[in-house]
């Protein structure tokens, strides 16, 4: 990727500037596997100058585009400059039918996604292959994070820290040289079940009743 593919005297600029680049993508996913995401990257305002021809562009309408997709719908996006310490933050707010086709959007072409199961139990994988990371440990400057909240009881988890239904996930840059595989096995809430079924059978009574009435006008 271009983002990253950076000459050498042009890295160690970048590594010897305040605040580096820094990734964090936030996701909360239904039973159904569909959901909504938040991604919020930022720099050093001095290092924007690298990174303008790379995948994460920090200009608002070209980040809308690079995150709406077959099934994906971008919902807001905000491009702002922090003074207290010269960061440009970009936030992407989106919403998708299915997880599995956020790969639909050019900003996820790096990674694939699956939501797989029935019944209680749902299997997650969210797959990242290598971006041009040169293994380089000061490369550990830049952080990338995955935040899941899932909509039941974590089973099983790679993740480096899990909460509740919440996982999180952090790689320094330097980590993504190689292929990196987020896994989880999640037991949903019985709750959400109950709730489909409930709302089906709120539909049918709704739809006996007005072909009841219909009927009697007749």
């Amino acid at each position: 990727m271009k983002s990253w593919k950076l000459s050498a005297a042009a890295l160690i600029t970048l590594l010897l500037l305040p605040g580096c680049l820094h990734y964090e993508q936030e996701t909360t996913l239904d039973a159904s596997g569909s959901g909504s995401m938040r991604i919020h990257y930022w720099t050093s305002e001095q290092t924007l100058s690298w990174m303008e021809n790379g995948d994460l562009s920090f200009d608002e309408e070209r980040a809308r585009t690079q995150y709406e997709g077959n099934g994906v719908q971008v919902t807001n996006v905000a491009v702002e400059t922090q003074a207290s310490d010269s960061t440009r933050h970009v936030r992407v707010d989106l919403d998708f039918d299915s997880i599995e086709k956020l790969g639909s959007a050019k900003g996820f072409s790096g990674s694939s996604f699956a939501w797989k199961g029935d019944g209680d139990t749902r299997a997650f994988t969210h797959t990242i292959t290598p971006r041009g990371g040169t293994g380089d440990v000061s490369l550990d400057a830049f952080t990338v994070r995955y935040i899941y909240h899932f909509p039941g009881e974590i089973v099983e988890c790679n993740a480096d820290s899990t909460d509740g239904s919440t996982a999180v996930w952090t790689f320094p840059l330097s980590d993504l040289s190689k292929p990196q595989k987020l896994t989880a096995t999640i037991a949903v809430s019985a709750s959400n079940g109950v709730t489909w079924v409930l709302g089906v059978i709120g539909v049918v009574v709704l739809l006996i009743i007005v072909i009841a009435v219909l009927r009697r006008k007749k």
